[in-house]
């Protein structure tokens, strides 16, 4: 067999390892999704409005936040699984570590149990994002351009399947077990699953090692990301990114006003999380194969407009069936945003410093997911309804900045391997 045979067929047997990894990550979300699980979790505890929006501070400030920092070690690591592994694993633990904290204290304990819950959590997305630069380079060096969009897409669906699966056996556990076991069991489950994954992710061979950066001192390197910062055709693409995640201000009270404004049982939690992912099923593996085809520009315009959509049928419905539409357009949203992103990011990065482009943007977006703590004061001031008129209009105002400013420069590239591999 020739080289470049051989090389295909690694490609091939690496996407498809990286496609069930991926699966059975995401399938997790339907025990513990950021969205709807853990936001009916802090209330159920007794939490506040803030509270509740500090949910959606922690469970992506803390993963974006330290990722520009892991990303100067990734950039000068040869080989990437290694460090995926070993921070993937402490992450694992921490989930399921919660799980059995929530058991042991949560009935007893609530207020307590929610700020240990809240600093579990905030570890659990510490690790996660010192892991992901190592995770975005291993994946991006193993899998072809041309077929990126495709593979976020593919496992997304995928595990949009097994988080309805996981969704359905939710809502038979938020319905047969009392508080906090139920809650418990979920996080467990979502443990076991992230778990499986890390064991498939072990088997993913990076056969050659990468091309390296030398390890700059942190004054050299904060120079450098300074740079990168002002470029002309990356600078409107944060700015868009920037706003769109201000208009997910509004994403943990969805779950919260239906709860306490339209008073929903708990089995409707697992109804709408159901929901959210049935539709990253389809969303996520189209969304995938458009942003292959058309540029990741496009697929981030569909993601945003999801967003937009979501909280515009929350401003305008009171009707606990209709607001299974919100987690309808949410799930367009959850199921290709932030891996568009991603990707869109790696586009615009030399190949070596491609970490250093994607935990760039996360690291500066980070602050912004506060948006969720703000959100909580302007409920406390005025209402569910002023939340969610403010998400509407950041949202449009991202789709509308990228939409007009920013152009896809991963495009022509995706154009040119195609006809090369034609």
């Amino acid at each position: 067999m020739k080289v470049a045979e051989v090389d295909r067929a690694l490609q091939r047997r690496n996407f498809i390892l990286n496609v069930f990894e991926g699966g059975t990550y995401i399938s997790s979300n339907g025990f513990a999704a950021v969205q709807t699980v853990l936001p009916a979790l802090v209330a159920r505890l007794g939490g506040t409005n803030l509270e509740v929006g500090a949910v959606l501070v922690v469970g992506f400030s803390f993963q974006f936040l330290p990722q520009v920092f892991s990303a100067r070690y990734v950039e000068a690591s040869p080989w990437k699984k290694p460090g995926t592994l070993l921070f993937g694993l402490c992450q694992r633990c921490v989930m399921i570590i919660m799980g059995g904290m929530l058991f042991l204290l949560g009935g007893r304990y609530p207020s307590a149990t929610l700020i240990a819950l809240l600093a579990l959590f905030a570890l659990n997305q510490t690790f996660t994002g010192i892991t992901s630069p190592f995770w975005i380079d291993f994946v991006a060096k193993l899998t072809p351009q041309h077929w990126r969009g495709r593979l976020i897409g593919i496992r997304t669906s995928l595990g949009g399947v097994g988080a309805f699966i996981a969704g359905l056996v939710l809502t038979g556990i938020l319905g047969a077990l009392s508080f906090p076991g139920n809650f418990a069991l979920a996080f467990v489950l979502a443990g076991v699953l992230q778990s499986a994954s890390l064991v498939i992710q072990s088997r993913v061979v990076e056969s050659t090692p990468s091309d390296v950066r030398p390890r700059e001192s942190f004054r050299s390197y904060l120079q450098s990301v300074i740079v990168i910062v002002r470029r002309k055709d990356f600078a409107p693409f944060l700015v868009s990114m920037a706003l769109m995640i201000l208009g997910s201000m509004a994403v943990p009270f969805f779950t919260v006003y239906a709860v306490r404004q339209l008073h929903v049982e708990e089995q409707m939690v697992g109804a709408y999380t159901t929901m959210m992912v049935v539709v990253q099923i389809a969303s996520a593996l189209l969304n995938g194969i458009v942003a292959d085809r058309y540029g990741n520009k496009i697929a981030l315009l569909i993601a945003g407009s999801g967003l937009t959509l979501a909280s515009l049928i929350a401003l305008m419905t009171t009707s606990p069936a209709w607001f299974l539409l919100v987690f309808l357009f949410l799930g367009i949203n959850v199921g290709s945003e932030v891996m568009s992103r991603y990707n869109m990011a790696i586009d615009f990065a030399p190949e070596r410093r491609r970490s250093t482009f994607v935990g760039l943007v996360n690291t500066l977006l980070a602050p912004l997911y506060a948006a969720g703590i703000l959100g909580g004061v302007v409920s406390n001031a005025f209402g569910y309804s002023a939340v969610f008129v403010l998400s509407i209009v950041f949202s449009a105002a991202g789709v509308l900045v990228l939409w007009w400013t920013v152009d896809d420069p991963g495009h022509l590239l995706r154009q040119r391997a195609r006809e090369v591999n034609a």
